[in-house]
């Protein structure tokens, strides 16, 4: 999920310059590279918060030995 995020926020940073038509909500330049910007920062929280939680290196409690 975190790749969808992005996408989304390359693809509303790279086209935010090219007229877009109808849609629920039309968005200026700079909304859309705002919106873009934030989709783009919270997808690379999210991908780096799961690599953190899924391939960190286990580390073992008992080193006693």
């Amino acid at each position: 999920m975190a790749l969808v995020y992005l996408g989304i926020g390359v693809w509303l940073f790279w086209s935010a310059g090219k007229p877009m038509s109808g849609g629920l909500q039309q968005l200026g330049t700079t909304g859309r590279r705002v919106l873009g910007g934030v989709f783009f920062l919270y997808g690379l929280v999210r991908f780096v918060r799961g690599h953190k939680a899924n391939f960190r290196k286990k580390t073992n409690l008992n080193d006693d030995e």
